[in-house]
């Protein structure tokens, strides 16, 4: 897979498990600045109407984490980055956050 500016994506691998509707992929290196430590798509509590995704990786010199959870029809969402914006775009602070770059939804 290629995506432009960065290296070509050859020979990935990562380790991954599925139990129970739980699936985790972990440590996937796609490039030196692009790094998934846990990918987690959680759906073994489908017969509540339960549901989970969480994100922990290594963007660009600085961390990104995303949670979402679903219950019936409630959803909730959390993100946080920390010192990613300087690395991809421009060289200063996210404006809306100030220089953590601290977000939560």
């Amino acid at each position: 897979m290629a995506i432009p500016g960065l290296p070509e994506w050859k020979d990935i691998d990562a380790e991954t498990s599925y139990t129970d509707r739980n699936l985790f992929i972990r440590h996937l290196n796609l490039a030196p600045e692009l790094a998934v430590e846990v990918l987690n798509f959680d759906g073994s509590h489908r017969r509540e109407k339960r549901g989970r995704i969480a994100v922990m990786a290594n963007l660009f010199g600085g961390t990104f984490e995303l949670e979402t959870d679903r219950y019936r029809t409630r959803k909730s969402a959390k993100a946080v980055a920390k010192d990613t914006a300087a690395q991809v775009g421009e060289n200063r602070p996210c404006p809306s956050c100030g220089p953590d770059c601290f977000q939560e939804l």
